[in-house]
Formats: structure tokens, sequence, C-alpha cells
């Protein structure tokens, strides 16, 4: 411990140490367009909880000004954190007039070991709405075998490659497409919930960012995406594999372009077992627009996967409500 004291007290190292903390929390909160540093900001949840250990640390060899630094470090993420996502704590409450739709969103590509338990965690789910991506031909024909019985309405592309979608349905479609960015299409439409109401959709799979040429790909599909959402009516519900997290640039952008809310609450990923490791980091998002309140948000999981999809319930609002507030 004492040898680590002096360390600590040398000049040249207290301060280096310093400065490595501020820029670490400084990079995270204004990431530039370099590709490292945007991969390392998707841990931010890591990295903060990292800071928080640092400052417990500092303050057991009693280097208060690391220490501080270390805190009010961890405290600009938590801020920036709560800024950049869904801060409402408490989901809406539940009214009895407004119809209300579930949707549920799988990728089933690291579930190719345990079909069977993957239909039967799909099909627990008892959404309204399922969409499941990269689904091959083998996929597709389980998921008819499996589902249809229940879903009546369906629209199926499997893809020898990652881009196959399947989406299955209660409710009958209004009008279903595809819609394309590149080769990889995005699957639109409509759901009629009952005879006055009418949810629109999109469902999409974008690209990692593996290398600057995919990441300005990304940005395109997300622009592509947004593009569609602000000429389609509204209500409207976006949903799918960004491949980006919550808080990064590119869904700020995404949400401010369309002007819809994120149903993931916190910044934290959501397991039902309450597992995790430090790599999983959440990808996977359903918007939706202000037509709409959130009534929860989960993520679902098997055995032979810690995170397989996510589901989300949502109401219309009351038009009464609303028009109550226009007026306030």
């Amino acid at each position: 411990m004492t040898v680590i004291q002096n360390f600590l007290r040398n000049n040249i190292v207290n301060t280096a140490l310093s400065v490595i903390l501020l820029l670490g929390a400084a990079l995270v909160i204004f990431s530039p367009d370099f590709l490292i540093i945007k991969w390392g900001a998707n841990y931010a949840v890591r990295i903060l909880f990292t800071y928080l250990i640092l400052g417990f640390l500092f303050l057991l060899v009693g280097q208060k000004r690391l220490m501080m630094i270390s805190l009010l470090s961890a405290a600009a993420l938590a801020v920036f954190l709560k800024t950049m996502t869904n801060s409402e704590m408490a989901p809406p409450v539940k009214t009895k007039d407004e119809p209300v739709i579930k949707v549920a969103h799988f990728n089933v590509n690291n579930s190719n070991d345990g079909f069977q338990t993957t239909l039967e965690t799909i099909q627990s789910t008892e959404a309204d709405l399922i969409s499941i991506t990269e689904t091959n031909p083998l996929w597709d024909s389980l998921l008819m075998v499996r589902l249809s019985p229940d879903y009546p309405f369906h629209y199926t592309q499997p893809s020898l490659g990652l881009f196959g979608m399947t989406l299955f349905s209660k409710n009958p479609f209004t009008y279903v497409d595809t819609i394309r960015y590149k080769e990889i299409p995005n699957v639109v439409g409509g759901i009629a919930l009952d005879e006055d109401n009418t949810v629109n959709f999109i469902c999409s799979h974008t690209l990692p960012a593996l290398n600057y040429r995919y990441y300005n790909r990304l940005k395109e599909h997300l622009n592509t995406i947004s593009e569609y959402c602000n000429r389609t009516a509204r209500p409207i519900l976006t949903f799918g594999d960004y491949h980006s997290v919550p808080w990064s640039n590119e869904i700020a952008e995404f949400r401010e372009q369309t002007n819809l809310n994120d149903s993931r609450r916190g910044f934290t990923p959501t397991f039902p077992h309450g597992s995790s490791t430090v790599f999983e980091v959440p990808i996977d998002h359903i918007f939706f627009s202000d037509e709409f309140k959130c009534l929860s948000f989960s993520t679902v999981s098997s055995l032979y996967t810690t995170h397989m999809g996510i589901q989300g319930t949502f109401q219309l609002k009351s038009k009464i409500s609303e028009d109550a507030k226009t007026e306030n």
C-alpha cells in the first residue's frame, strides 16, 4: 500500500492520471467520429461504474484529488446518460378504453442450437406483433408451423444471408411491403387495432459499424428509416437491430429527426434472469410516436442466449386527455 501511495504522490504521475481520467469521461460525452472512441463509448455504463470503483480505491490510498476527479467524472457520465436516454422511471398507467398493442422483436442468429426453446420463448411473449430477423428458410418454416395458428397474418422474407425477416401479427395488416437501403430490406406496414385505429410500423436490421465505410452505411440507413417515418402517418412504431446504443450520436440524431421516443427506460440492459456480461450493450430498440404511451419494456432471453430479443407494450393515448393538454 505504501508503494502505491508513494507512486501516486508523484506530481507527474498524479497529474497524468488526472488528465487521463478527465479525458476519458470527455471522450465518452463528446465522442468524436473516431470508431475506436465510439466503440469505447458504447460501454459508457461500465466506464461509469469503473470511475466509481476508482474513486473508492483512491479514497483508500488517501488521494483526495484523484478521488474527486473520479467521482465527478462518474457524476458527469450519469447526467449524460440520463439526458441521452428515456429518463422516465415509472411506466404510465394503463387506461380502460384505448387500444393496446404489444410488440416483440427477436434475432435468431445466436439461437440455432436451441430451435425448440427459442420457438417456445418467442411464443410465450404473446405479443400482438412479432418480428424476427436473420431468418433463413429453415427458421422461416419452423416459425410458420409454430406461430401461424395463433398469428393468422404473416409476412416472410427468408434469406441465406443476414437479412431474412419474418413478421407475425394477430391483427390484420392494412398493408405490408419492403423498402430497401441498398441491398438491406426494411419491412413496412400497418396494423389494424380496431375499426378506428391503425398503427404504422417499420422493422429494420442495420449492419454494425465495423469500419468507417460501414459506419457511413449505418448513418445512411438510419436516415432512410427517418425519412420513411417522417412521410408516414402516425401513430408509428419503429423497431429492430439498430447496432447503436441509446446514448450514441446516431440514435440521438435519429430521435431528433423523427421526434420518436425510446421505449427503454434508463441506460442499463435489463435481463429477466438478472445476468449480464461486460460486452453486452443495448443495440436493439423500439421507438414510438407521441400518440402512444409505453406501458412496459423488457429484454427477452433463453437458455441459449442472455439476450435474444426485446418486447414492449404500448397504448394509444386518450384523445380527451390530449385535447385537455392542448387547451392548457
